[in-house]
């Protein structure tokens, strides 16, 4: 009978819940070059040189999801005596028969098909699997995820010893077939004997070939391929385990001996796992002959060979650059990360008008969590007045179109504060869709410093001019007076022109009055500073307060008895807390209220500057002078030191008040913050730097306050 294998002959089904596992048998056993031969390995240890031979198989591949399928397909090929010569079994396939019962009834159905269980675990111990199938040389287990080389070996080799069965159970019933016929034929039973003797060793011949390709290939992979012993004695190793490591064959003795002594008690506790489980996967680093290290990730498992010995069969992959690269990478993300997280600047990705990701700063400014802002559309972030222009920027940066690199827009916080922000973007793709990558600054405050620096240029504008307007009309005064006090001296005994020069007289000396409030608002009138405990004149100001101020009014007073002392004008001083109380009042006037009136000293270094951005650091005296009266809106304070502007009735004031305190507080160097709400009354925080020490104030002839009553 002839060994030709035919396509019926090579017949394997696969039974798995899984059908991506029957694709990968299609792509390994598909037209692919027959590697039979169940000692290839072996031949390569004992370094036979063979010519090769290469010869294609073919198979056909069955499929079936289910154990009770899997049986019913092995009897239908039964019948039509087309049986299958080998089945790959899940040990796992719910709902149905698990691998081990599938295996069961498969066998009652055709006893002669080889059998490979093919499982990433198993629910059964080796013993207790032979306990109910039996032991039977059918029956091989394949470890997933496989390798694609010894499934096509397993393929080949199991089809092969099938049909080699086979072909034995035929020959067997044919020679038992001619015992019983031709018993008389020993001669042509003999020549027949002699012609199978023939074939096998035309088929060891071709299985030793088979096994010195093989030999070959294992000879000059890339990877480590070693056998050693339970006690690390190496028994082979490939060409490339020898180059890489740069040791000679007779160096190449205990795995011990190049591996580094840190890493032995990691070597032993592998030695240890792979006897106690059967196989054991990890890293392992290894130091070649010069020195260097070299990570290896390896694969090795626990073979007995036919002397009854165990030997360990491994093979593993230098992934040491792998390593490197992978360290870099993380360090490298982890300094982007850094960046990204502390970066003050807001760092977000926008898709389809959604933020989508942002940094700790993008939360900072817009004082909302990362849920919140991306459970809501961003245009809901941006000031009504910018919505059109910023979402006009938007859609053409995904559309590519140009754009500036910069754009400024006003947005809203959660808290209702209005920002000025600048962005900039870039066109990305965020999970396969257009994105924009945003980047954002606050310039809140750059823009307010603007603003009070246009103030600032205004005021002084203003004040060089009511300077130059205030001298030329105290020129006209003088002259005024002078002609109306001769007047008086002629007038002699005209009572009635003598009240009405006196008259005039006395409105000149108001209008003096008012010119040396706008001098003094305009910087123009010389302040003759002294040094002064600021906490004197606020308790001499507070005397003549109570008397004129309502008792609807209740005072409020924080007074600290160690306020310092400062270079000022006490007169100036006592004009400020006059003018800021007499304001506060009239706000209460109708309903009455709290006036708040607290003094105390304010040490600003640069550690809390940021607090205080207005002010440099050094030694401060504040002063806060606050009502609860009806308050003001943003635009009014915007306005209230601009000289003439009031909101009191004609004739109630000259719109001069705080403009002259304004005047004061800057002349010697101090800043002015005003906090008012509508309906919650208002604040002024007067900042006066320079508050003098013990040395400056004996230089004075001014000893230190011991004690100092209080108001």
């Amino acid at each position: 009978m002839s060994n030709q294998i035919n396509n019926d002959s090579r017949r394997i089904i696969i039974i798995d819940d899984n059908h991506n596992i029957f694709t990968d048998f299609q792509t390994v056993l598909t037209d692919k070059t027959d590697t039979s031969g169940l000692d290839s390995l072996e031949a390569d240890f004992f370094g036979e040189s063979v010519g090769k031979s290469v010869h294609k198989l073919t198979y056909e591949l069955d499929y079936a999801p289910q154990g009770e399928e899997g049986v019913a397909k092995i009897k239908d090929a039964l019948l039509e005596k087309r049986p299958y010569a080998l089945a790959f079994v899940d040990m796992r396939m719910p709902p149905g028969w698990d691998g081990l019962e599938t295996i069961h009834h498969l066998w009652k159905a055709d006893p002669a098909v080889e059998v490979v269980i093919c499982t990433a675990y198993s629910d059964y111990s080796w013993e207790e699997i032979t306990q109910q199938v039996g032991k039977t040389d059918k029956l091989l287990i394949l470890k997933k995820p496989f390798d694609p080389a010894e499934v096509a070996q397993l393929a080949s080799s199991l089809t092969e010893k099938w049909i080699l069965a086979r072909q034995a159970s035929l020959k067997i019933g044919e020679i038992e077939q001619k015992v019983e016929v031709r018993t008389r034929k020993l001669e042509q039973a003999n020549e027949q004997l002699q012609q199978e003797i023939a074939e096998r060793k035309t088929a060891e011949t071709a299985l030793r070939k088979s096994e010195e390709k093989y030999r070959d290939i294992v000879r000059n992979i890339t990877d480590f391929i070693c056998v050693h012993d339970l006690d690390g004695r190496i028994l082979e190793t490939n060409l490339y385990f020898k180059k890489h490591l740069g040791y000679t064959c007779e160096e190449l003795v205990n795995l011990y001996d190049f591996i580094p002594e840190r890493f032995i008690p990691q070597f032993e506790d592998y030695l240890k796992r792979i006897k106690e489980k059967g196989w054991a996967q990890g890293m392992m680093v290894f130091m070649a002959k010069d020195g260097l290290e070299y990570t290896i990730e390896y694969r090795n498992s626990l073979v007995r060979t036919g002397a009854g010995k165990y030997e360990i069969h491994g093979s593993g992959r230098d992934i040491t650059e792998r390593l490197k690269a992978e360290k870099a990478l993380k360090e490298s993300e982890k300094r982007y990360r850094m960046l990204f997280e502390k970066a003050g600047d807001a760092i977000l990705i926008i898709q389809d008008g959604v933020i989508k990701f942002a940094n700790p700063g993008t939360m900072k400014i817009f004082e909302y969590s990362m849920e919140e802002l991306s459970g809501i559309p961003f245009t809901e972030f941006i000031h009504h007045e910018d919505r059109d222009k910023c979402f006009g920027f938007y859609n053409k940066r995904l559309r590519g179109e140009e754009v500036p690199e910069f754009h400024f827009f006003k947005a809203v916080s959660k808290k209702g504060r209005e920002l000025w922000l600048q962005n900039s973007a870039i066109l990305i793709t965020w999970e396969g869709k257009p994105a924009t990558l945003n980047f954002t600054r606050d310039m809140t405050r750059v823009k307010n410093l603007e603003t009070q620096l246009i103030q600032a240029q205004k005021m002084d504008a203003i004040g060089t001019l009511a300077g130059g307007i205030a001298h030329d009309f105290n020129n006209i005064l003088s002259a005024i007076m002078g002609y109306t006090q001769m007047s008086l001296v002629d007038a002699g005994d005209n009572s009635q022109v003598t009240r009405k020069l006196e008259r005039v007289l006395q409105a000149s000396h108001r209008a003096r009055e008012l010119v040396g409030q706008i001098l003094t608002f305009s910087h123009q009138k010389e302040q003759k500073k002294q040094p002064m405990r600021i906490r004197l004149i606020v308790g001499e100001a507070l005397k003549l307060l109570r008397a004129s101020i309502p008792t609807t009014i209740e005072f409020k007073l924080d007074i600290r008895k160690d306020t310092g002392v400062i270079m000022a004008d006490p007169i100036q001083i006592h004009q400020v807390l006059m003018n800021l109380c007499a304001n506060a009042a009239h706000a209460m006037a109708e309903k009455g209220g709290t006036l708040g009136i607290s003094l105390f000293n304010l040490d600003i270094d640069n550690e809390c500057s940021n607090l205080f951005p207005d002010l440099s650091p050094g030694p401060y005296v504040q002063l806060t002078v606050a009502d609860t009266g009806g308050g003001m809106d943003e635009n009014t304070v915007e306005k209230i030191f601009n000289p003439y502007f009031t909101t009191k009735e004609p004739g109630e004031g000259t719109g001069l008040g705080l403009s002259v305190v304004h005047g004061i507080i800057t002349g010697l160097g101090g800043f002015i913050k005003v906090y008012s709400e509508k309906g919650k009354g208002t604040s002024f925080q007067l900042f006066v730097l320079g508050r003098l020490n013990r040395l400056e104030l004996f230089r004075h002839n001014l000893a230190p306050e011991i004690q100092i009553k209080r108001f």
